[in-house]
């Protein structure tokens, strides 16, 4: 994604700060594949003590989600409450929620154009401020706690 927008976007940086384990040595992939595409002046990964910081997440253009297996990531939920438009693959829970709430975007194959929109779009983060926040709000535990007690009382059984 990040070769794809150096193609319009020469300037800007992009700044990964990635939230989570480094499971198998991903980090140095990364950092090789980084390097092999000749992206070493455009794309930073930043160590793992900046993503501990409230601040770069408040400050993000998007958030993104890498994995295609975790149920309701932490990282996500965060990044609703706070108004960051999310980016994820078809594969993940989060798809629906997104695509209802229009709160970022769910993608599968990227093509230079969807990209370049893409990144256009992000850009005017504020367009996404509501929807995140909506969003947010209808995936907070409590809410959906509370919804699980209603349908548990709709069905309990009484035993004499």
């Amino acid at each position: 994604m990040a070769e794809k927008i150096k193609l319009f976007d020469s300037t800007n940086k992009i700044l990964f700060y990635l939230a989570g384990p480094d499971y198998n040595g991903g980090l140095k992939e990364a950092n090789l594949e980084i390097k092999k595409r000749k992206l070493d002046n455009k794309v930073f990964i930043l160590k793992k003590k900046y993503w501990k910081n409230i601040k770069y997440l408040t400050n993000a253009d998007y958030s993104i989600l890498l994995s295609r297996w975790d149920g309701y990531p932490r990282s996500l939920r965060e990044s609703l409450y706070y108004k960051i438009p999310i980016i994820v693959s078809e594969e993940t829970n989060f798809n629906d929620i997104i695509k209802k709430n229009k709160c970022g975007y769910v993608l599968n194959k990227i093509s230079n154009n969807k990209v370049k929109l893409l990144y256009l779009s992000l850009m005017k983060r504020e367009k996404f401020t509501l929807s995140c926040y909506s969003a947010a709000l209808e995936i907070n535990p409590v809410l959906i706690g509370n919804k699980l007690l209603k349908i548990y009382n709709k069905y309990k059984v009484k035993y004499s």
